[in-house]
């Protein structure tokens, strides 16, 4: 094996070590419908990241060429995912957090849950935005992943702040 094809393979594991949980957090909010199909377009994106690493210029944070690839992938994977027949859907919230027996921790749990619910119920690109700031990416990272001004993701992200806090809030006030 050459040195050239060593250090490619490192700075791969590097970037997937680096990257595990924000791509999978990613393939969630894509498919939160389906586990199967979001472990499907993890795949993908790490067959994507390999393809192109040895393209990545270093004109955009690593972590930035990171998430575009994969919104780009997702996009794609689901596009051809809503051509094939629907199957059977999984529990979108199977992977809950382990409850504790105390008050506060069901409604904590409670709240996460309606929350979860209320990201899922959004569009793509906007369940795509919310990922983001819950990965603390800043707004000028959103701003080059998605293309937008950091003035727009701005706007954005406090119009979605108020729609999740009004899904949230009655559904609460139900229980």
């Amino acid at each position: 094996m050459s040195t050239a094809a060593s250090t490619l393979e490192q700075q791969f594991a590097a970037l997937v070590a680096d990257n595990h949980d924000r791509l999978r957090r990613i393939c969630r909010a894509y498919l939160p419908q389906d586990p199967a199909a979001a472990q499907d377009l993890y795949q993908d994106i790490l067959v994507q990241l390999w393809t192109h690493l040895p393209g990545y210029r270093g004109e955009a944070q690593l972590s930035t060429w990171v998430y575009r690839v994969a919104v780009n992938t997702a996009l794609l994977f689901k596009r051809r995912e809503q051509r094939r027949p629907a199957g059977p859907p999984a529990d979108a919230l199977a992977e809950r957090l382990p409850a504790d027996s105390g008050e506060a921790s069901r409604t904590r749990q409670a709240l996460l849950d309606q929350l979860h619910h209320c990201i899922v119920l959004l569009p793509d690109p906007d369940r795509l935005l919310v990922s983001l700031l819950l990965e603390d990416a800043s707004y000028q990272q959103i701003a080059d992943v998605l293309g937008l001004s950091v003035s727009n993701v701005g706007v954005r992200l406090n119009r979605l702040k108020k729609k999740l806090a009004a899904c949230v809030m009655p559904a609460l006030a139900a229980d």
